[in-house]
C-alpha cells in the first residue's frame, strides 16, 4: 500500500516495526531454546531409548536457536523486497542462502564434522540478510514497477 501511494519512506518504518517485532520472537524462542532445548526434542524422541539424539539435537537447536533473530532479519528485509515487487532479487537472496549452507556444509563437514550443518544454517541466514539489507539501502526497489 506505501509503495502503491508513493510514500516510501513508511516502507522503511513498517521495515523496521517488522525488525523489532520479530527480534523479539526470535529472543524469546532463543531464551526458551537454551534453557529447554532438550526437553523440545525429548517431545519428539524417547530420551530414555535415545539419549545421544538427545544431545544431538539439543546441540543443534541451541546453535540455530540463537541465531534466529538473524533468520528474523533475513525475512523481515526480503519481505518487504519481495512486497516491493523486487521477487528476483529475493530469490537470488534465497539462493544465495541455500547456497552457502551447502557450500559450508559439504566443505567443512570432514574438517569440523557434522556440527557444521548447524553452523552452515544461520550463516546462510546471514548472507542472505546482508545481500538483502545492501539491496534495499541501495533504493532500487524504489524503482519496480508492481503494476503496470
Amino acid at each position: 500500500q506505501n509503495i502503491g501511494a508513493g510514500k516510501h519512506d513508511r516502507v522503511g518504518s513498517g521495515l523496521k516495526a517488522g525488525l523489532m517485532l520479530s527480534s523479539g520472537i526470535a529472543i524469546a524462542v532463543s531464551v526458551l531454546l537454551l534453557i529447554w532445548g532438550d526437553v523440545f526434542v525429548g517431545l519428539f524422541v524417547d530420551s530414555a531409548l535415545n539419549p545421544v539424539v538427545i544431545e544431538t539435537g539439543t546441540q543443534y537447536l541451541r546453535v540455530v536457536g540463537v541465531c534466529y533473530i538473524i533468520m528474523g532479519a533475513m525475512n523481515s528485509v526480503n519481505g518487504a523486497l519481495r512486497g516491493a515487487g523486487d521477487v528476483n532479487r529475493t530469490f537470488v537472496n534465497t539462493l544465495c542462502n541455500f547456497g552457502t549452507r551447502v557450500i559450508l556444509a559439504y566443505g567443512l563437514a570432514s574438517v569440523i564434522g557434522p556440527s557444521v550443518i548447524w553452523y552452515s544454517i544461520p550463516a546462510g541466514w546471514l548472507v542472505a540478510l546482508i545481500m538483502g539489507t545492501v539491496r534495499y539501502r541501495g533504493g532500487k526497489w524504489k524503482q519496480i514497477k508492481v503494476v503496470n
